[in-house]
């Protein structure tokens, strides 16, 4: 007679752990083999990974740069254009808006800067997010070929994909403001000579040196002694 805590004969759940076995052991294998278009070990990204994210650097740089170039080429030459109508050649209001006209290439250099690092922020975020895609098909047991098959072809679309939107708006607001500039100076310039001519006329008044009023003066001084 059999003991009653005799194990229970090999198999009688009919396979079904040898298949659980199966099934883990495949999303473990998908898995490491989807990790390997992302990663070299652990966190390290692939070289092929990072050659993407510094391509897209690169085009976004190349894209804002030649007209971000050009414009400070014209805004230039209308600084010495501005300089020679005025005659300001070699006075502080040249050191004045030569200053100005590099505050603005510093502003248009750094919003291209910002772009460029937009755009691979944005390259790495659609990256990460495929990656997430792509495991959840490993943990729900996918065809592996399907699977693996469009990694790369996804990778580049999402490259594509941030490069699209980082230079889908123009850099307008600081190459206008550089096309400006030398209005902006000559409209200050106005206004300075106008603030400056009424305040020497108010010193005028104040002091009753006003011609038409000295006249007036004179010629009532005039009618009093003469009716006198």
């Amino acid at each position: 007679m059999g003991s009653i805590f005799s194990p229970k004969p090999s198999g009688g759940d009919g396979g079904a752990a040898e298949r659980e076995a199966a099934r883990q052991s495949r999303i473990r294998n998908l898995k490491n083999d989807i990790r390997k278009n992302f990663f070299t070990s652990g966190t390290e990204p692939t070289p092929e990974r990072l050659a993407r994210f510094e391509d897209i650097e690169n085009r976004t740089r190349e894209f804002f740069t030649p007209q971000f170039e050009e414009d400070v080429k014209t805004a230039q030459r209308e600084l010495n254009f501005a300089l020679a109508r005025r005659g300001t050649f070699g006075g502080s209001a040249q050191v004045d808006a030569e200053k100005r006209l590099q505050d603005k290439i510093a502003l248009g250099e750094r919003e291209i800067g910002q772009r460029v690092v937009g755009a691979r922020t944005e390259a790495e975020r659609l990256d990460n997010l495929l990656l997430d895609n792509l495991l959840n098909q490993a943990n729900n047991d996918s065809d592996a070929a399907s699977v693996l098959g469009g990694i790369r072809s996804s990778q580049i679309a999402n490259t594509n994909q941030a490069l699209s939107g980082i230079t889908r708006q123009q850099l307008g607001q600081t190459f206008d403001n550089v096309g400006t500039l030398f209005k902006d100076i000559n409209d200050s310039a106005t206004f300075n000579n106008a603030a400056q001519q009424g305040a020497q006329l108010a010193a005028l008044l104040s002091k009753n040196n006003n011609p038409f009023t000295a006249g007036s003066t004179s010629i009532n001084k005039g009618r009093t002694t003469g009716a006198g």
